[in-house]
């Protein structure tokens, strides 16, 4: 058992295996990063065309983008590790350096021999993800959504302008704005309404 433990240690720190986490690692960080992009991307066109359509400034809808990265970033660690290693001995075998690996002595088992220690602290940390950070996330955005569906749609007005809401319906005026402790509440002064019914003011 001891000296098949030193043989595992012997092979991961040699040079093949230095080689081939660093690739395994260049390409894991370069698919982690295409596809948090392209998610971050969704996520943040849907909340545009949600603050769109309710009258909520972007700014509101942010901190629901980052819960829902939050929430998946265990799921695009998983993909991102299982495609880089595929990627990583795909290489290895178009570059024919498996071919000489395996003459070497060193068949398939050793790759996995040489990417456990990568594997094991990727397991660790989708782990702990999985179960403590998806469930803080996923309770952060619903107590989030709740706040910003209770919130007033005017409980977002900038102080002094003109503003417009229900697509043009109404528009809106308060020199004073000032937030209540209260979720949705505010108390507003020198309000002026200007709504319009089927096109007459």
């Amino acid at each position: 058992m001891q000296t098949k433990l030193l043989s595992i240690l012997k092979y991961q720190n040699c040079r093949i295996a230095r080689y081939m986490r660093r690739s395994l690692v260049a390409l894991f960080f370069a698919i982690f990063f295409i596809i948090g992009l392209v998610l971050f991307g969704n996520q943040f066109v849907l909340m545009v065309q949600e603050s769109i359509e309710r009258g909520i400034p972007v700014q509101e809808l942010m901190p629901l983008v980052s819960f829902n990265m939050i929430r998946d970033v265990s799921l695009i660690l998983s993909l991102s590790l299982f495609l880089a290693i595929i990627l990583t001995i795909s290489q290895l075998y178009k570059n024919s350096e498996a071919v000489v690996m395996n003459s070497l002595g060193l068949n398939d088992k050793y790759f996995i021999v040489f990417i456990q220690p990568l594997v094991l602290l990727s397991f660790v940390i989708i782990f702990f993800l999985t179960i403590y950070a998806v469930p803080w996330a996923n309770q952060q955005k619903n107590i989030r959504e709740e706040e910003t569906n209770n919130a007033s749609e005017f409980s977002f007005i900038t102080e002094g302008e003109f503003e417009v809401f229900k697509q043009g319906e109404i528009v809106f005026y308060a020199s004073e704005s000032k937030s209540l402790d209260t979720i949705g509440e505010q108390n507003m002064e020198e309000i002026f309404i200007y709504a319009f019914d089927n096109e007459n003011p």
